[in-house]
């Protein structure tokens, strides 16, 4: 009997379930043993990248606002109005105010949720790369895959911020899984609960997770139609009915939800066209950090070109490539299929992706052969270079050192002013002394933000009210973000300012401060 292997070799006489052990007592007990080491060791290792310096930088705006949501705005809001209001589902803002209150609110313990999703990853990523794998190269696969997902610089940055992404990639890792292990067995409880359970979790977690199950569901349905073993009714209908299952529990939930695009709440994110899809899988290469076009865009290029040569001249068996390929495309093609009308693409939402393409990798680097050298190549370059700017250089915004820089300007002024689309909750962070505080009104339509402010009992004031205030001679400071920054420069334009600070994330400029009359 000839079976084809996760790698994409043919194993004479190998057993039909991949997971059986035809050696000794004492050897599998031996190997299990050796196996449970060398994960506890990867997972230590795991640990300590992200815990390296994951409290140096400042929590930036959206962090801010993970850390502060649930608690401003209350339980009962995350739950009704706020699904109409705020993209991201209540779960993990709601999970993440119990952690804090076990582990502090600062940015170790905030952050810290997050790192503790990523170390539990290697092990569900282990349990993919096995399943995957074939006879003596299960755990050889399986292994390499999650030191490769600990290695990843993607896995690394969002284990090191307060934001869902990681504990999202845990949930699809274990959905991916559980798509694997029915393709294999369709009988399998395993599967079953893996399903409904992480099925039903990436939907509450992220606003594209419906698109991420989807994704899943249809590319193991394809895989069952294909395969000859499974071409039967019995198994495609269990997939459907489990699916089924996941689709009525989450339906409620994104009607609802449809209220945050027709808000406007979605308004920023940049149109499809090929720089973003460009930015955005470059990003998964080799980190968020990696600076675009250079030096991100030819290693990205490199490390997919030489995956794409190894897929089509060594093609992997039909399960990995409906887990670790197929579900990936599908997603993607809904995703920029989406963004032609609403645009939702951004190189975070693919951050579960590095779950597939590391045990991709690690397959085809098993494999004999020369081309494993070139595909080794192409992951050190990009994850290498990857984790050399992910250690060297930051994109988040630098609150906690501007409002110290901006600290003596402020307690001095007559009148402090937040930019429209600025975070509130910046101040009430690292600032929260500063008294009287204004948000800028545009007179855009109301946004999560400005709802926060409202509850903060911050007014709103006007463009010419603050023109008003600068020319009567008092004491005036305003406050920008990213999206704001220009408005800074528009009101210098009119008057000069006193003083005026900006601060770069990465090679942008991404927040600013200017200050009027602000001495006595």
């Amino acid at each position: 009997m000839m079976r084809q292997t996760a790698a994409g070799s043919s194993a004479p006489n190998a057993p039909s379930d991949p997971r059986s052990d035809a050696s000794g007592p004492i050897e599998a007990a031996g190997r299990w043993v050796w196996t449970a080491v060398a994960l506890l060791v990867i997972m230590a290792i795991c640990a300590a990248m992200r815990f390296y310096q994951i409290g140096a930088a400042s929590l930036w705006t959206d962090e801010i606002f993970s850390r502060t949501y649930a608690n401003l705005f209350g339980v009962h809001y995350l739950l009704t109005d706020g699904i109409q209001n705020e993209a991201t589902p209540p779960t993990y803002y709601l999970l993440l105010q119990q952690w804090m209150r076990w582990f502090g609110d600062d940015e170790v313990g905030t952050r810290s949720f997050s790192l503790l999703a990523g170390v539990l990853c290697v092990p569900v990523v282990y349990g993919l790369g096995r399943e995957l794998g074939a006879g003596a190269k299960d755990r050889r696969l399986g292994l390499l895959a999650a030191v490769l997902f600990t290695l990843s610089p993607v896995s690394l940055y969002f284990a090191q911020e307060a934001r869902v992404y990681e504990l999202l990639m845990l949930s699809t890792a274990g959905l991916l899984w559980a798509g694997a292990v029915f393709q294999r067995n369709p009988r399998s409880v395993g599967a079953w609960l893996g399903v409904l359970l992480c099925g039903v979790l990436v939907v509450y977690l992220h606003a594209t997770g419906i698109v991420i199950e989807v994704s899943c569901a249809a590319a193991v349905w394809l895989g069952l139609l294909v395969d000859r073993a499974t071409r039967r009714p019995a198994p495609v209908l269990r997939w459907m009915g489990l699916n089924a299952v996941v689709v009525a529990l989450w339906v409620p939930y994104y009607v609802r939800m449809g209220d945050v695009s027709r808000g406007g709440g979605l308004d920023w994110m940049p149109h499809l066209g090929p720089g973003i899809i460009s930015k955005s899988l470059t990003a998964l290469a080799g980190g968020v950090v990696m600076p675009f076009p250079l030096p991100g865009l030819p290693l990205a290029a490199l490390l997919f070109g030489v995956l794409a040569a190894a897929l089509v001249w060594r093609p992997p068996g039909l399960r990995a490539i409906t887990t670790l390929l197929l579900a990936p495309a599908i997603f993607l093609v809904l995703v920029m299929a989406i963004s032609i009308s609403r645009p939702i693409l951004l190189p975070r939402i693919l951050a579960w992706m590095t779950v597939p393409l590391v045990v991709f990798i690690a397959g085809q680097l098993l494999r004999p052969g020369r081309l494993r050298l070139v595909v080794l190549g192409g992951v050190v370059a990009a994850f290498g270079v990857g984790l050399f700017y992910q250690e060297t250089l930051s994109e988040k915004e630098p609150w906690r050192q501007a409002m110290q820089a901006m600290a003596p300007e402020m307690n001095q002024a007559d009148l402090v002013v937040i930019s429209p689309s600025f975070d509130p909750m910046v101040l009430t962070t690292y600032a929260p002394q500063v008294r009287p505080i204004r948000l800028w009104d545009d007179g855009s339509r109301p946004t999560i933000m400005t709802i926060a402010a409202e509850k903060l009992h911050i007014p709103m004031i006007s463009r010419d009210q603050i023109l008003d205030a600068i020319r009567a001679g008092k004491r005036v400071v305003v406050l920008a973000n990213i999206l704001d920054v220009a408005d800074i420069d528009a009101l210098r334009d009119v008057v000069p300012a006193k003083t005026h600070r900006v601060w770069t994330c990465g090679t942008q400029i991404c927040a600013g401060a200017a200050g009027w009359a602000t001495s006595k």
